[in-house]
């Protein structure tokens, strides 16, 4: 996901995991339509939707990954579990300011890009590596 501009084409958030990477490019689409809408000025009747869909799937794959790491006794469980945690709450909140029709569907589609980079880049990468075979010297 580079460059600024809210409709920007997001680039894939790869992993090197199969499954986990699928499920990252279904969460970029669904930001990449988000940020169409914003562009053309239709984001702020989709609010409600689109914090929907993203809770409802960012859930399942975050449940995904969680199975994961349980099963491969990732060191980093709690810590990269936290993450997820702290992402729904922020996804919540911004669903309960929209019920109130304070939100900023620009400031909503920054942070979720942001995020699903940050998160991605660093600490999905870092769990994924754990997950792959050592190379052979």
């Amino acid at each position: 996901m580079t460059g600024t501009n809210p409709g920007d084409r997001p680039t894939p958030l790869m992993t090197g995991v199969p499954a986990l990477d699928r499920q990252h490019e279904f969460l970029e689409r669904l930001l990449s339509e988000f940020s169409t809408e914003l562009a053309y000025g239709f984001a702020s009747s989709k609010v409600d939707e689109f914090l929907t869909d993203l809770l409802l799937y960012s859930s399942y794959h975050f449940a995904t990954e969680e199975a994961t790491m349980k099963s491969s006794r990732y060191r980093g469980f709690i810590r990269h579990k936290r993450e997820h945690d702290q992402f729904r709450a922020r996804v919540q909140a911004f669903a309960a300011t929209d019920h109130h029709g304070r939100t900023n569907p620009a400031e909503i589609a920054r942070f979720v890009k942001a995020w699903l980079e940050r998160h991605t880049h660093q600490s999905d990468l870092v769990f994924a590596a754990t997950l792959r075979p050592p190379h052979d010297s």
